[in-house]
């Protein structure tokens, strides 16, 4: 009997052993191999006029559960920029934050969110296409945009 309670023991450690490897595999995720913003103020004076920006933030749970997917778009998409953007290390001024607040019409900096910026603008009274805030809209936009299926960026027949 107290063998079979060892042996229970040890196969529900190296369960647990295994399972906390395979969590550190999903957050060594880096970012910082791709574009970066680091300012509220930048986020739409990008250079190259049509692009996206993938908000996010360390310590936000529900960009814990988009990382692998955003991580995978933005190593195979080449057709439009994409930018990163970890507001948790913004380090501009308080006032651009609010600048970029009243500029994408939001009370509050939320994550995960895809900004969709076209010739270098951003609609903000057309949120269902520049805006896309949250778990769902995050991996419908990316599923979107790598199908060629994003109006906005299609070419003009």
């Amino acid at each position: 009997m107290k063998k079979l309670s060892t042996l229970i023991l040890l196969f529900f450690a190296s369960v647990s052993f295994v399972s906390c490897q395979q969590a550190t595999t999903t957050t060594s995720i880096n970012f910082n191999l791709f574009k970066q913003i680091t300012q509220f103020q930048s986020v739409f004076t990008k250079s190259e006029g049509t692009y996206l920006v993938y908000v996010y933030s360390d310590s936000c749970g529900a960009c814990a559960l988009v990382k692998q997917d955003v991580y995978n778009f933005a190593s195979t998409y080449t057709e439009k920029p994409i930018y990163f953007f970890n507001v948790t290390f913004a380090n501009d001024a308080a006032e651009y934050r609010e600048l970029y607040l009243i500029y994408i019409d939001q009370k509050q900096v939320a994550t995960p969110v895809i900004l969709v910026v076209k010739d270098g603008t951003f609609d903000s009274t057309n949120q269902a296409v520049y805006y896309h805030a949250g778990v769902v809209a995050v991996r419908n936009i990316l599923r979107d945009v790598k199908n060629g299926a994003f109006d906005l960026f299609k070419p003009i027949s």
